[in-house]
């Protein structure tokens, strides 16, 4: 048996929001907005998805939002993932010039709630090696 270890990546974040947001969908009732993310890698390359949140039901979409988003977030995607898991904080990140934040403060309010995971940060596999 051999293992690997596969670090939380943005994705893995955006697909435990979708969970905690569909085992209480009634906390969003009335709660309409789009957030935009772009996610910069270590090597520069952008990538942007965005969470549309509507009376109850998130669409997590690769790529832009169409129109004007409620809030945009740029931010390194390294620094989302410790965002989420609660080692890094806003006021730090934003200090340190590392996340940018534009649009509506009351959707944008609502990251926290939704980003902070529980998933691990660090996942251990094991497996047989061919």
């Amino acid at each position: 048996m051999i293992g690997t270890t596969t670090l939380l990546t943005p994705d893995d974040c955006f697909a435990a929001a979708k969970r905690r947001f569909d085992q209480d969908p009634e906390a969003w009732k009335g709660f309409s907005g789009t957030m935009e993310f772009v996610l910069t890698d270590d090597d520069g390359q952008e990538s942007v998805i965005h969470l549309d949140i509507d009376q109850g039901e998130l669409r997590i979409v690769d790529g832009p939002a169409p129109g004007t988003p409620s809030g945009r977030v740029t931010i390194g995607a390294a620094d989302l993932v410790l965002f989420a898991k609660g080692i890094l904080d806003e006021h730090l990140l934003r200090r340190r010039g590392l996340l940018h934040i534009e649009g509506d403060m009351y959707v944008l309010g609502k990251l926290p709630t939704l980003l902070v995971t529980d998933v691990p940060l660090y996942q251990f596999r094991t497996g047989d090696v061919a």
